[in-house]
């Protein structure tokens, strides 16, 4: 009894954020992670979520947790098709955010779960390298988000960074001179293999069937 006291505030914590959209990992929220790694409490989340119509997921490498529509329906793809379009909306910054990242780090592969940004180093590098600069800069033309009055690199790297922890690709410390990569970038990976493998039909679909299809993604 008392064990299963102590399981349900992780369990319901667990639940309202797998509802909230978070995406459930190691970095981001250890605790749940670690809780969901447990296969029998995946199996009773799961049966949970599907009282409401959604399941629980995992990203390919099992870096990250996060709740998906168990079926697509006409009243779920109004849903699917902001989240898609979000998604897209963020390619463009963060695939480029990566490029800026891996050049400054000098890395040979590309960033992943739990992969530490150290903010002074990377400043440092991009400040060496007037290429990396003019690729920072590059970012204000990305939206007013990543724009800025002050055209200092510090600045426009702290706006940058700001950004990615805002829609869930980092957590900072609590010195915020260090980032930790989430869970969200194994999904964003998947995204993006899935846009390259499917990018003829994507733009030409149309009808609601193919909004479904698309849909399975989420």
């Amino acid at each position: 009894m008392q064990r299963s006291s102590r399981r349900w505030p992780m369990f319901e914590a667990t639940v309202i954020k797998l509802l909230e959209g978070a995406f459930i990992c190691r970095t981001a929220y250890p605790d749940l992670f670690s809780f969901l790694e447990d296969e029998s409490t995946r199996r009773q989340v799961d049966g949970y979520l599907t009282q409401i119509g959604r399941r629980l997921a995992a990203t390919s490498h099992g870096e990250a947790y996060y709740a998906a529509h168990r079926a697509v329906g006409p009243s779920e793809r109004t849903e699917i098709r902001s989240l898609f379009k979000e998604v897209k909306h963020e390619l463009r910054p963060v695939l480029g955010f990566l490029n800026l990242i891996m050049q400054a780090q000098r890395a040979d592969r590309t960033l992943g779960t739990g992969d530490v940004i150290d903010f002074p180093k990377t400043l440092l590098h991009i400040s060496e390298n007037p290429h990396l600069g003019e690729m920072l800069r590059g970012f204000a033309a990305l939206g007013k988000e990543f724009a800025s009055s002050d055209a200092n690199l510090r600045t426009l790297l702290d706006r940058l960074l700001q950004q990615m922890v805002k829609t869930g690709y980092l957590i900072p410390d609590r010195q915020g001179d260090r980032f930790e990569v989430t869970g969200k970038i194994d999904y964003f990976y998947e995204v993006v293999d899935f846009l390259a493998e499917n990018e003829q039909a994507i733009r030409e679909a149309q009808d609601q069937e193919s909004e479904g299809e698309t849909g399975r993604l989420f």
